[in-house]
């Protein structure tokens, strides 16, 4: 009888206990969540977008690549070539460059910066004949005043681009 006892006992509180509803969350837990998910839901819109013009910088380096290969828009042999200096991309668009040393061209390529070739006010990307940028053969050359680069010259999508044979100083 005792058992009896304590077993209904036992199940009067366990039925008791177990029919309370979980606390709901309050009104700034619940802002908190949703100003969470938004911040997760931009993070992820930012990491698609950055992801897509991505794909297509790479898409239109490749094909100024190729066009450059096969002659692109304009296409003329240099006889003699274009003597110029080597200079970050981003000072020829300010006005304000200077000639760059061996090191500087280095850690700015590293950095994902471009360097080129400036000859007579134009600045050139400068390719080797496989049809990669060509930043260490301008690299070997930086720091020199006076920078010779024979090749074949493209204008690909308003970008003058030279396909170097030959980079001295």
């Amino acid at each position: 009888m005792k058992k009896i006892l304590l077993v209904l006992l036992l199940s009067g509180l366990l039925f008791a206990c177990g029919g309370k509803e979980e606390e709901k969350d309050t009104p700034a837990e619940e802002a908190l969540q949703e100003q969470v998910d938004a911040a997760e839901e931009a993070a992820e819109e930012a990491v698609d977008a950055t992801e897509e013009a991505a794909e297509e910088v790479a898409d239109k380096v490749e094909k100024a690549v190729d066009d450059a290969k096969t002659g692109g828009e304009t296409t003329k042999p240099t006889s003699g070539g274009w003597t110029g200096k080597v200079v970050k991309m981003t000072d020829f668009l300010s006005g304000n460059y200077e000639t760059l040393s061996v090191a500087r061209v280095k850690e700015l390529v590293m950095a994902g910066q471009y360097v080129g070739f400036l000859s007579n006010g134009t600045f050139y990307m400068v390719y080797n004949a496989a049809g990669n940028y060509d930043w260490k053969g301008l690299a070997r050359v930086s720091g020199e005043e006076s920078v010779t680069i024979e090749g074949k010259v493209s204008k690909v999508n308003g970008v003058s681009i030279i396909m170097a044979t030959n980079i001295a100083s």
